[in-house]
């Protein structure tokens, strides 16, 4: 067998999209509102793909509401380029309604022409229960 190479349109696709998947990926545009759950995230939380709906307000929802101050606390930095990247640990509610520590990291991706943030991605893990 040969070598995978960067021509290799299948392989590296699969590779990223595996890894994408175990990290409990999630992308926000930040200027449609937007958001995008991959199936791990959703499932650690006891949901199915389908049963979330994919944007900001869902996840704020997800919020622990003594959590969501330091969470936009950590947000405005990396949103407005003073920061590279974001972490926070906070609290997210999961199906049964029981929240669940998480540890959150991401970074945004696009700028527009002015600098704003439009795209930010990153991942998240059940940190303690």
């Amino acid at each position: 067998m040969g070598e995978a190479t960067h021509q290799d349109g299948g392989f590296l696709p699969q590779i990223k999209s595996k890894i994408i998947e175990m990290k409990n990926f999630w992308r926000w545009n930040i200027k449609t509102k937007e958001c995008w759950f991959s199936d791990s995230w959703c499932k650690n939380l006891g949901f199915e793909p389908e049963e979330i709906a994919h944007h900001e307000d869902t996840w704020k929802s997800f919020v622990h509401e003594e959590c969501m101050p330091r969470v936009w606390e950590k947000l405005q930095p990396v949103l407005s380029g003073e920061l590279d990247f974001y972490k926070c640990k906070y609290r997210l509610k999961n199906k049964s309604n029981k929240y669940i520590w998480h540890l959150d990291t991401g970074r945004v991706i696009k700028r527009d022409e002015n600098g704003n943030a439009v795209i930010m991605e990153g991942y998240d893990i059940p940190i303690a229960s």
